[in-house]
């Protein structure tokens, strides 16, 4: 099975691809290239932008990986060139962010110009901030020629040439703000709602697990009295029963006792003997008789 070759964590055929599609498309904007290919590859705009400027990158520091990728000399050129902010790239964010319709905020029309990505907002804002301190002159063309075409813009520089982070334009505060802050409100009151909630929840889980412990404690307490009753209980058993032998003993001796004694009273020397006592008794009586 053939081993598929990996840049920077791409396969190798869509590097090239993203490559020679920028190389080709050199009349639209960066922005422009990078979320047209993004959509045909199913890939995020911001994923193929920091790609390609890395690839960029990987290629100058290793001018033997061009090869690799089917460029050519002045395809390098062109692509290092491109891996920064061009003259026209500059423009653009400028004629997009310095009319005054679009000066709500740096942020937000920055954020326009992105269609929502928030990483791209924050490279545009650098950008523009980096325009205004690096290339003033380049700021005041465009700023003369949207004026020229009926733009209203306001300088971004203050008469010391510090740099106005954005113009404020005030503005009537319309139905679409308020709808804003009562549903800021809502959620506000719906947030702090949902934490009250849990601090009882807590509470109760608190108090359950509190009562769970003592009934627990309280059950083992009486498990133990019952495995000493238990004990007590073995123990009289086994008294009783000790009892019960040395009386089945007893009882037992006191029959072999009273069998004997009856044995000898019908034995033949007993009734010898009682004559005997008879005969000496009678003798005694006549004796006696006589006496008188």
């Amino acid at each position: 099975m053939e081993k598929v070759v990996k840049i920077l964590g791409w396969d190798i055929e869509q590097a090239k691809s993203l490559l020679h599609y920028v190389l080709g498309n050199k009349k639209i904007s960066l922005t422009a290239i990078f979320q047209e290919w993004a959509k045909s590859n199913a890939r995020q705009t911001y994923s193929v932008r920091n790609y390609f400027y890395k690839l960029c990158k990987k290629i100058k520091e290793d001018k033997n990986l061009y090869t690799l990728l089917g460029l050519c000399e002045n395809d390098l050129k062109e692509l290092f060139n491109l891996g920064h902010f061009n003259t026209q790239t500059a423009r653009e964010l400028l004629y997009a962010i310095l009319p005054m319709e679009n000066q709500k905020s740096v942020r937000s029309a920055c954020m326009r110009l992105a269609k929502g990505e928030t990483s791209l907002m924050v490279r545009y804002q650098n950008k523009y901030r980096n325009i205004l301190k690096n290339n003033k002159k380049e700021v005041l063309e465009v700023m003369k020629d949207l004026q020229n075409k009926g733009f209203l813009v306001r300088s971004p520089y203050k008469e010391d040439n510090k740099i106005i982070c954005m113009p404020k334009r005030q503005k009537e505060i319309t139905d679409t703000d308020m709808k804003a802050l009562f549903m800021g409100l809502v959620n506000l009151i719906k947030r702090n709602a949902e934490r009250e909630i849990s601090q009882e929840l807590a509470k109760e889980v608190q108090f359950s697990n509190d009562t769970l412990q003592i009934t627990l404690i309280d059950l083992r307490r009486k498990q133990l009295m019952v495995q000493e009753l238990q004990e007590q209980n073995k123990k009289l058993k086994n008294d009783l029963t000790l009892v019960q032998n040395n009386l089945a003993v007893s009882q037992a001796q006191n029959l072999s006792t009273i069998l004997q004694v009856q044995n000898l009273v019908n034995s033949k020397k007993m009734k010898d003997l009682k004559e005997f006592f008879q005969q000496m008794n009678l003798q005694q009586i006549s004796e006696s008789v006589k006496k008188e």
